[in-house]
């Protein structure tokens, strides 16, 4: 049977979602019988049996895989070894994203033994074929020693004599394998402390490898950078797991002291070359400057392939983690590099040199302006000496390099002003460099200076200017980090760029449409869509600052809702559903600072539920954030959703896909955002909506009722909250609905219960308005179960809140003043932040050869630490901090009992029920003398605020007839 038959066999067999056994065993004789074949297709039968597997495999459907692939794997045939090897690398594969390990570990300890047969074989022989077997059985698991201090000399058979065809040679993809196995084995046992966090704990192995295996890996490595010293050739991935594996030995005891040795050479002879300007970027530059800024700030997989951003981390460790033992003396060698570069001959410079030690300095820049560095006074003329003469340098990779250093030493307090406003200027000359690079990283260098009150100032009437710049280059160059500073300079300069800001927003949509036209005409596997769709969200990102930066003048706003619609639509109308959050953020911001939906809005809104509805996409995982924007709609829409049943249905439609949907696909902060909007409609189209009202109620109480969906206390809250609300919406009508259902004592136990847990002001007003809706009810009107006692309760509980609102009033208040203050401080230079990259008290650190635990490490024991404070707590409490953020105050809501003073409000009732004759009796044989002391404090208040009120409101009045 020849390939394609059995692709087709495969199809056909899956069209049902399972395969026949048949085709197993035609998949396994295949195999056999081809494997040795030189007309063996392995690509195609690799793809079939990937679906196989995943098929079949994985449900218990092909048991003698296994026992097959063994044989094969044990075969004295080399072809044959090769197809095990692959279908092992197969099954493997489809196990790489699973949370447990169980299976696959079994799998390999029964394959373990055969798979080091195999590189012990095959590892001294030189045919191209043995490397892919080497390569593979690595891929499967990492191993072995051998192939790191294997010898790969250029003259070796089929070796390539191009270095950037020869590290993609099967050889040198093994040795990168055997290095990323072994970092993995030491990465997993090389501290006791993670071990626990990390997975199953066994600190008597991690001692033994320790010990008995990690000095002798490192030591081969060691050899390895010995032999890179010398000039041997290796391929990129080799030297990035050689930075990775040492960067680690750095924080162990054992592996410290039998690296620190050769630390001057791992630094002046390893990293340094490696931080260089090297022949591979000046190519780049040549050839391709947007790609050569790609990859130097975009790329996020270059900090896990490069050699030069591992060289770097490797670097830091080294400083970061042995302090006393290093700084100086890695701070002085860089220092002799820039000081030899100085007092050479201008014609015999080496300008890469000093690239490599600004790029060095630049990474130590966190350390260096440490309080207690012993070299952070003398930064402030490092820049002066070394950084202000390369800003004009006749080498744009140093202009380049320059900015970015200014950029790097962003946190130096400068003392002279002058040398400060030096920079600026020369930043600012370098944005308009003919040099693309060079224009880039200056302007992420200006960001600083928008936080140095003087040259803040003085930037103010450069602003449009360099905005434009910032648009040409974000036009030239789809960078995230462009559209951040454009991003933080409209937040900052909005009073400048208000005459400019309806020119902006169509530039920045115009850009923002040109990148997902690329997007949208780019082929599926194409490279690069994800650093495009970043940059547009990036766009989104600076419109949304721009409307916002524009909430006093409505307006400009109404134009930017004009110029931002179409990018609105081609985000929805092409199911980008990554870019979901950053429009609906957009929307949310539009009908929030305009507080008036307008007809564009509208087509929105259609736009909004369809997403929701879509089949293509499934938008309901961005849900809270659709939900905040739609309650924008009703509450500044609420005339058309009071006359517009399709508008209601719409809405109602999204509230119950949550609420209503099926329990597990959404979690309690997406129906909690639902029930949030539940409250959004029944508050501002009271009247209007009767219809849903039962489904409300029947909607919360699905929950209530059931215990085990209720549990967290702000998730009970919010559904105790609907119910609520129905009252406030109608209280007659939902009290009948509440004694249909035979509940009404049962919720109002409920309620009294959970008073607590309406922690909010917005949340206590809802309570005291509702509840004094109901005592000023006809007692006629009142069910018999809210009679008598009962209406005692009703009374009691409204002033039960009373307790806590004066807390949650101050609480609010000082929320407020933290804001305000807040802002205030966004002028303020930088000096008090701290930690800026996990450096903070680095220097303070032991002069000892102890462990050392990282950041990564420090991270896993706090999660293992966590895990077990929370198995300590009480049982039921579990949850209750999952949803804490939603209990706190929400400056920006708005909602119809704002103007409501809830001890006015008071007042009033206690007035109404004690002139009523029917509720008089009922009053007084209620308030004890200490409730009726409470009270009299109420009105107190109540009295206070209404003469407050008043004056603020006849202080208001002078103010518009002086303006007038």
């Amino acid at each position: 049977m020849r390939v394609y038959q059995i692709v087709i066999v495969t199809l056909i067999a899956l069209r049902d979602g399972r395969v026949h056994y048949h085709t197993r065993l035609r998949m396994s004789a295949w195999i056999k019988k081809n494997s040795a074949s030189p007309l063996f297709k392995r690509n195609q039968l690799v793809a079939t049996l990937s679906t196989l597997l995943s098929s079949e495999f994985r449900n218990g459907r092909w048991p003698q895989f296994l026992p097959e692939v063994l044989s094969l794997v044990q075969s004295e045939d080399h072809r044959t070894v090769y197809a095990g090897l692959l279908a092992l690398q197969e099954l493997m594969k489809i196990y790489q994203y699973k949370d447990k390990r169980e299976e696959p570990d079994e799998i390999m300890a029964k394959f373990l033994p055969s798979l080091h047969a195999v590189v012990v074989k095959v590892a001294p022989m030189n045919d191209y074929e043995a490397g892919e077997m080497v390569k593979t059985a690595f891929k499967i698991y990492y191993k072995s020693v051998q192939v790191v201090e294997k010898p790969l000399p250029a003259d070796m058979p089929g070796m390539p004599q191009d270095p950037s065809e020869r590290e993609f040679h099967p050889w040198w993809k093994a040795k990168k394998w055997a290095y990323a196995c072994l970092n993995i084995l030491f990465y997993k046992w090389a501290d006791k402390r993670s071990l626990k966090a990390r997975g199953p704990a066994n600190p008597a192995f991690a001692d033994m490898f320790m010990e008995h295996f990690a000095p002798g890996i490192l030591t081969a490595y060691l050899k390895q950078v010995e032999q890179c010293i010398a000039g041997v050739w290796m391929s990129p991935r080799v030297k990035q797991k050689l930075c990775v594996f040492l960067k680690d030995s750095v924080n162990r005891k054992i592996t410290w002291k039998l690296m620190k040795p050769h630390l001057e050479p791992i630094v002046a002879q390893f990293i340094f070359p490696l931080m260089c300007f090297s022949d591979e970027d000046e190519e780049l530059w040549q050839e391709d400057s947007v790609e050569f800024i790609r990859k130097k700030l975009d790329d996020v997989m270059e900090e896990f392939r490069s050699p030069v951003a591992a060289a770097e981390d490797l670097l830091f460790t080294i400083v970061e983690s042995r302090t006393q033992q290093t700084f100086l003396p890695i701070v002085t060698l860089i220092q002799n590099i820039l000081a030899t570069y100085e007092k050479t001959p201008l014609e015999q410079r080496n300008p890469r040199h000093k690239d490599g030690a600004l790029k060095m300095m630049s990474s130590l820049s966190p350390l260096m302006l440490e309080d207690d560095s012993p070299v952070k006074d003398q930064m402030e003329q490092f820049i002066v000496v070394h950084i202000l003469p390369e800003l004009k340098s006749p080498h744009g990779f140093l202009r380049a390099r320059a900015c970015e250093t200014i950029l790097c030493f962003d946190d130096l307090q400068y003392k002279n002003e002058a040398v400060q406003n030096e920079a600026f200027q020369a930043v600012l000359q370098c944005m308009q460099d003919p040099e693309l690079p060079v224009a880039v990283f200056a302007a992420l260098a200006l960001k600083h200076f928008f936080r140095v009150p003087s040259i803040f100032d003085a930037m103010k009437q450069h602003v449009q200017s360099i905005m434009q710049v910032l648009l040409n280059l974000s036009n030239q160059v789809d960078l995230e980090a462009l559209a951040n500073v454009m991003d933080d300079l409209v937040e900052r300069y909005a009073a400048e760029l208000t005459p400019f800001a309806t020119q902006l927003g169509g530039t920045l949509r115009e850009q923002f449409l040109r990148i997902m036209g690329e997007v949208h005409n780019a082929d599926a596997d194409e490279d690069g869509m994800e650093d495009k769709i970043q940059a547009a969200e990036s766009l989104l990102n600076t419109i949304y600052t721009l409307i916002v930066s524009m909430d006093s003048s409505p307006h400009i706003l109404a134009e930017l809702e004009a110029i931002v619609a179409p990018a609105i639509k081609v985000v929805f109308e092409n199911n980008d559903i990554d870019l979901y959050p950053s429009v609906v953020e957009l929307i949310e911001a539009l009908t929030y600072c305009s507080k008036v939906i307008s007809p564009v809005m509208w087509e929105v809104f259609d736009l909004l539920y369809a997403a929701l509805k879509s089949t293509e996409v499934d938008a309901t995982d961005y849900i809270n954030e659709f939900t905040g924007c739609l309650d924008n709609f009703v509450s500044y829409g609420k005339d058309v959703f009071a006359r517009s049943s399709v508008h209601q249905e719409k809405l109602f439609d999204v509230i119950r896909t949550v609420l209503g949907g099926p329990y597990d696909r959404f979690s309690d902060e997406d129906r909690c955002r639902s029930a949030e909007l539940v409250e959004c409609v029944l508050m501002h189209l009271k009247g209007a909506v009767d219809t849903y009202v039962p489904p409300f109620l029947e909607f919360a109480f699905m929950f209530l009722q059931d215990p085990t969906k209720s549990k967290n206390r702000t998730f009970r809250q919010r559904m105790i909250a609907i119910v609520v609300n129905a009252l406030y919406y109608n209280p007659i009508a939902t009290l009948t609905l509440l004694e249909q259902r035979g509940a009404t004592t049962a919720f109002f136990q409920l309620w009294f219960q959970n008073l607590d847990n309406f922690k909010r002001v917005h949340d206590k007003k809802l309570c005291v308005v509702t509840l004094t809706t109901i005592l000023e009810l006809p007692l006629e009107n009142m069910p018999p179960t809210l009679q008598g006692p009962h209406w005692t309760q009703l009374l009691h509980g409204v002033l039960k809140v009373f307790e806590s609102l004066p807390s949650a009033i101050e609480a609010r208040a000082e929320l407020e003043r933290r804001m305000d203050s807040d802002e205030d401080d966004d002028e303020v230079e930088p000096e008090d932040d701290k930690d800026i990259s996990g450096a903070d008290d680095a220097l303070h650190q032991e002069d000892a050869d102890d462990d050392v635990l990282d950041e990564e490490d420090k991270y896993l024991v706090y999660l293992d630490a966590f895990k077990e404070s929370q198995a300590s707590r009480p049982p039921g409490t579990e949850d209750d901090d999952e949803l804490e953020e939603l209990e706190e105050e929400d400056l920006s809501m708005e909602t119809p009992l704002d103007p409501i003073d809830p001890y006015i409000r008071m007042e009033h009732t206690i007035q109404t029920l004690s002139t009523r004759p029917d509720t008089a009796p009922l009053l007084a044989q209620s308030l004890s003398p200490d409730l009726q002391a409470f009270v009299q404090g109420i009105l107190k208040v109540a009295g206070e605020n209404r003469a407050k009120a008043l004056k603020d409101q006849q202080e208001q009045q002078q103010q518009q007839q002086q303006q007038h």
